[in-house]
């Protein structure tokens, strides 16, 4: 009986991490495997140093060829990993926005990743047609594509809107991860790069990505505000987080707040001080008025009275 070697191979990008596959090879004739989207050669690494030459190949992304699933977004998720998928949704992120090669479309919402990040140029709220294969990152579904070819503009539309969730529904599973999603709460903790929001039923990441152009010291966020954010579901090895994608996607209701009751406190200090300072002018008015008054009447009396 041959003993053979379980070797599993993980592939880390500059994403997220995914587990690509597990094989039981032969210790007399060990093979190692890489991926990156393109098509490599497996050399043969043989303990016995026999036929080097040896190679098998493998394609992560391939899809020509391919039995292509045609499904849409609500479905995907049934789906086995690895299959090759045509599928079309809105587009609700833009490519560099969260990541330099993916971008997000919304309907049940899934990532759309090209190792190459070589995509078409779109906007937000264009319909597309994607067709690549699926795939997970951390348990995030994705779409790997080759190149921009893999991806269809169908028509051109306005943004989509986001799915009012509170953070109760996600302990159900992970049926929004993907999506565009709002969630209303207070914020309980504040780090250089995140806040925490909760909303009464759950507690959510709300994580500032560099690319968005946004800081949290600019925005003044602090413990104990009021927050309503927009942004992409997300998850990682740590758990779930909330993406926004720029400074639209974040209202901060109690420092708005703040400023509307400062600037109308201000309003009303300064509309009571004109006020003082009319009455006091008209008073005064008054007063210079009868004092002329009286002496113009006293010098009119005074050329009546006859000369002595």
């Amino acid at each position: 009986k041959t003993a053979t070697l379980k070797i599993g191979l993980k592939v880390i990008d500059e994403e997220n991490g995914f587990d690509e596959q597990t094989q039981n090879i032969k210790p007399e004739k060990i093979q190692v495997f890489w991926w990156d989207e393109e098509d490599k050669a497996a050399t043969d690494l043989s303990a016995a140093g026999a036929n080097k030459s040896a190679q098998a190949t493998k394609s992560v992304s391939k899809v020509s060829g391919a039995n292509i699933i045609k499904t849409d977004l609500d479905n995907i998720k049934n789906l086995a990993l690895g299959s090759a998928v045509e599928t079309t949704g809105i587009v609700s992120v833009l490519p560099g926005v969260l990541g330099a090669n993916i971008f997000y479309v919304a309907g049940s919402g899934v990532q759309i990743y090209c190792y190459k990040k070589d995509f078409p140029e779109f906007k937000v709220g264009d319909q597309i047609k994607i067709i690549g294969e699926l795939s997970s990152a951390y348990g995030e579904l994705r779409i790997k594509i080759k190149d921009k070819s893999a991806v269809q503009i169908l028509n051109f539309g306005s943004a989509p809107e986001p799915e009012e969730i509170s953070l109760g529904d996600l302990e159900d599973g992970d049926d929004f991860v993907g999506s565009l999603v709002k969630v209303a709460g207070e914020i309980t903790s504040v780090k250089t790069d995140f806040f925490w929001l909760d909303d009464g039923e759950g507690e959510i990441k709300v994580v500032i990505k560099p690319t968005t152009g946004l800081s949290l010291k600019n925005l003044a966020v602090a413990t104990g505000d009021k927050a309503e954010v927009v942004g992409i579901l997300s998850k990682t090895s740590s758990g779930l987080r909330l993406l926004p994608r720029g400074a639209e996607d974040l209202i901060i209701e109690k420092i708005l707040g703040q400023a509307t009751a400062k600037t109308n406190l201000t309003n009303k200090i300064f509309g009571q001080n004109i006020l003082k300072y009319f009455l006091a002018l008209t008073l005064a008015i008054i007063v210079i008025l009868v004092v002329v008054i009286f002496r113009i009447k006293q010098k009119t009396k005074d050329n009546l009275l006859p000369k002595k």
